[in-house]
């Protein structure tokens, strides 16, 4: 293994545990899009321009002197087949990009589920294992198809690398996680406390603390610790009735104990 490659390898491996907003993920994408050009143009360069020597060569044309007229259809035939080559050779670097970041995954896997023996990215122990810190192996399972699908995008499907790798990395970025969850009796769903706007099967948006939370009329008439108010959604005579609830001091107090 080069220095390059080894530099190239350090840099994709570390990108998982960085993939912690929308940002972060599109800027993770545009990083292994010009590592695989960076990496692919440093390989097809110089061959490149060796075969154009090579075809001056063999048509005795020098930089100003008169060419052949065969020169010109062989010149043609001969960068059409270098693009190609240098297309494939992006492909062909970004899809060892993405092995690397399987590897990161399959170690989180097995380091989630107690696998014996050593990881293959045995030196980042310490973020793996932050990493299954915030996934459960399910989730993992679903980021590594996620690798796998935006793969065969790009060599199934010739989707362009960065549209690939975009989506790609949305699909890995890390779940983010509540502090507690609590059932509120009487209420489908499980509602969290601390975290985001997550909806529940009520339709209802979950009792943040200080915050009301926006409910249903299913809601209201099931909890009965719940203060409801009726508002109204919408202008005119279009405006829909809606119940808008906050949890009483002492139920709240208690879902957030809970």
């Amino acid at each position: 293994m080069t220095r390059e490659t080894r530099l190239r390898r350090r840099r994709v491996v570390q990108i998982p545990a960085r993939l912690t907003t929308v940002g972060a993920c599109m800027q993770a994408a545009t990083n292994v899009s010009e590592i695989a050009k960076d990496e692919a143009e440093a390989i097809t360069k110089e061959l490149d321009l060796r075969e154009k020597q090579d075809l001056d060569s063999a048509y005795g044309v020098f930089e100003r002197g008169r060419r052949p007229r065969e020169y010109s259809p062989a010149l043609s035939a001969l960068e059409k087949d270098q693009k190609t080559r240098a297309k494939r050779r992006i492909l062909d670097v970004a899809d060892r990009c993405l092995m690397d970041l399987t590897s990161v995954y399959r170690d989180a896997i097995a380091l989630s589920v107690g696998a014996p023996g050593a990881l293959v990215n045995e030196e980042m122990r310490a973020e793996i294992d932050q990493l299954t810190r915030q996934t459960t192996p399910e989730e993992l399972l679903r980021m590594i198809d996620a690798i796998f699908t935006a793969r065969e995008q790009m060599l199934e499907f010739n989707v362009p690398p960065l549209p690939a790798l975009e989506s790609m990395m949305v699909a890995l970025r890390l779940p983010g996680r509540s502090r507690s969850v609590k059932k509120i009796p009487g209420v489908g769903g499980g509602h969290r406390v601390g975290g985001g706007h997550d909806r529940c099967p009520g339709r209802g948006l979950c009792q943040l603390p200080g915050r009301p939370a926006v409910l249903g009329p299913a809601h209201v008439d099931a909890v009965p610790d719940l203060v409801s108010h009726r508002v109204r959604v919408g202008r005119g005579h279009g405006a829909v009735p809606r119940a808008r609830a906050v949890l009483r001091p002492a139920a709240r107090l208690g879902v957030l104990r809970g």
